[in-house]
């Protein structure tokens, strides 16, 4: 179970919608393959995931993620984060002190008294692979939960979630209302996509839950770093539920950047996509850790519904991301 839990999650980093940090750093881990454009001095970041081609992960979106445009009252600049718990191809690139094991075991013990009634900590297990992130995990019946450093991550058949669950079925389900505790959300809301294979056909759908708030660089901020993702393959009785818990209000501030105005950055993907409507263009903030080796990177995330960019529907997007800031940081 746990070699499996740790193949799905995998995978799910990998094609997940979710613009979670933990989910980001774990897609380096993993190498995903992202192709850099640069027009105009403008990094366009083409992404690669999942079983589709280069460039190409199609989506549909349920209902707004968040989403800004021309009109949107962006900051002037957008800090660049540092990444205090970045992880490498050998491992943790911070050091596993005692305290910090405590605090992972702490904060797998109390997401799992949020879930049982009758949790005991004797259950709980120690990673003995040195060559991975040290964690704790816990397994009940066809439930497994793994504690992480800033991240809860549930893989369970146990609790049904289906493919068109409503929002509030969603919220009421134990794995998730546990994980709303956990994160002491006041006003939840969910949004939606469904990723699709080459061939058209459902492959997963992604909700993401977040606080609820009409600030679009809290929202941002949300995303990338306090957020549940659920994840249902339509092929599977498995769910994925995964909790990034980064405290936006700790987040280590490198320096503030100048920000690539939207118009800027969609005009420079209007060249790459020259037969793209803007009208039909819809793109939300996220950071990234991929960007850049302990950092975390703004950038905007366009959903470009055209034909030529998605060879699929009117309704599916492909995804292709811009920085909103230099590249390069200077340590």
């Amino acid at each position: 179970m746990k070699k499996l839990i740790g193949i799905l999650l995998s995978l799910v980093i990998l094609i997940s919608l979710s613009a979670c940090a933990n989910n980001e750093q774990e897609k380096s881990n993993i190498a995903a393959k992202n192709t850099d454009k640069v027009i105009d001095n403008i990094n366009i970041q083409i992404v690669s995931q999942g079983t589709l081609g280069e460039g190409e992960r199609i989506v549909s979106v349920d209902s707004d993620v968040g989403f800004v445009d021309r009109e949107t009252d962006l900051p002037k600049t957008f800090p660049v984060y540092v990444n205090d718990y970045a992880y490498g191809h050998e491992g943790p690139l911070y050091d596993v002190t005692d305290a910090l094991k405590a605090t992972i075991s702490q904060n797998l013990s109390r997401y799992l008294g949020l879930l049982y009634d009758d949790f005991s900590s004797q259950k709980v297990k120690y990673s003995s692979d040195s060559s991975r992130e040290y964690e704790v995990y816990y397994v009940n019946n066809a439930t497994e939960v793994h504690s992480l450093m800033n991240s809860i991550s549930v893989l369970s058949s146990d609790y049904d979630i289906s493919n068109h669950i409503t929002d509030e079925e969603l919220l009421g389900n134990a794995l998730v209302k546990a994980a709303v505790s956990y994160l002491n959300l006041t006003d939840p809301v969910v949004t939606q996509t469904v990723e699709y294979k080459t061939d058209g056909t459902e492959e997963l759908r992604t909700y993401i839950i977040t606080e609820k708030t009409s600030d679009a660089f809290q929202n941002a901020l949300n995303r990338s770093f306090s957020c549940i993702t659920v994840t249902k393959y339509a092929d599977s009785s498995d769910v994925i539920v995964q909790i990034s818990d980064v405290a936006t209000e700790c987040l280590s501030k490198h320096a503030d950047y100048p920000a690539l105005s939207y118009s800027d950055a969609l005009a420079a993907l209007t060249s790459y996509y020259p037969n793209m409507e803007t009208a039909n263009v819809k793109t939300e903030i996220y950071y990234s850790a991929t960007v850049q080796p302990g950092y975390f990177f703004p950038c905007y995330r366009f959903y470009i519904k055209d034909g030529v960019a998605t060879r699929s529907t009117n309704d599916r997007y492909t995804v292709v991301d811009v920085l909103l800031t230099d590249k390069s940081v200077d340590d």
